[in-house]
């Protein structure tokens, strides 16, 4: 799984600001459209928010999944071991709750379209 994730980060991280940008363009739209009290508008806001939530999720696969550490080798010691095995674990967790973030937001884009259209 967390090659898997590498391979998908390594894809995304040329255009993570690009994420950023998005995100941003959201949220500025999602503040002008609270603000601005139009009830014609109030159909826009829940994907606004579908599309920060992606763009989230996307920058941060593309952040902190790149650098996957090395497996543990035999004749490394105790402690380089102990770390790299943390690490490691650390990099599963990641995975995890990214894969597991993407699938709410699934769930989200799902519901906000089933109510928008």
């Amino acid at each position: 799984m967390v090659k898997s994730m590498r391979a998908l980060a390594i894809r995304l991280r040329p255009i993570r600001y690009l994420f950023v940008v998005i995100g941003a363009a959201c949220t500025l739209g999602f503040v002008f459209l609270i603000l601005s009290g139009d009830r014609a508008l109030d159909p826009f806001i829940l994907p606004l928010i579908s599309v920060l939530g992606w763009c989230i999720a996307l920058f941060g696969i593309a952040s902190a999944l790149h650098a996957v550490p090395e497996p543990v080798a035999a004749s490394d010691p105790l402690l380089v071991r102990i770390r790299k095995r943390l690490s490691r674990m650390l990099m599963w967790l990641w995975s995890a709750s990214f894969i597991l973030l993407s699938v709410l937001m699934l769930y989200v884009t799902y519901n906000t379209l089933s109510l928008t259209l």
